[in-house]
């Protein structure tokens, strides 16, 4: 690669770019037999389109906004947090000792300037997530049995079964 390309990524977009110039001039077919290139090989790449260019849509979707979700999970401080979109709602809540953990694993990271020492005391605090998805139809009853503290009641229910069936 060239040293003026800042990137593998900008440079297969340039050497994109040039194969279509060449083609919209009529010499592509010269260059592929001078430098010996596969034509179906050419074709893909001059006819794929970047994966950026692909996506892109005039409307704004939530799905593409990035979130902390270190910061997220501490912000929430064990209480619900219910945040509705185009496509439905979103309801989110810590347990007490998940916000507990999430706030020694912020501490971790400002104090420990070793990294593999914070490595090791960040892999012993640790959180587990579970996302679930349902109708509107499913949701109504979902919120209905979890209440506003979601998280504790389905580790309430967790134990509850897990005592009984266990």
């Amino acid at each position: 690669m060239p040293k003026h390309y800042t990137d593998q990524n900008t440079f297969v977009a340039a050497v994109e770019r040039l194969k279509r110039d060449m083609e919209q001039l009529g010499v592509l077919n010269v260059a592929m037999e001078s430098l010996g290139l596969d034509e179906a090989e050419v074709r893909r790449q001059i006819d794929d389109v970047p994966a950026p260019e692909a996506l892109a849509a005039d409307d704004y979707v939530q799905a593409w906004i990035p979130v902390d979700s270190a910061k997220q999970l501490a912000d929430l401080d064990g209480q619900a947090e219910e945040v509705t979109h185009a496509d439905g709602v979103t309801l989110a809540q810590a347990s007490a000792a998940a916000v507990a953990i999430q706030r020694r694993r912020e501490q971790i990271v400002k104090s420990v300037a070793d990294k593999q020492d914070r490595e090791k005391r960040l892999a012993a605090q640790r959180v587990y997530r579970v996302v679930a998805v349902f109708t509107e139809s499913e949701g109504e009853l979902v919120r209905r049995v979890l209440g506003t503290r979601p998280a504790e009641m389905i580790l309430d229910l967790c134990r509850r079964y897990d005592k009984e069936f266990s």
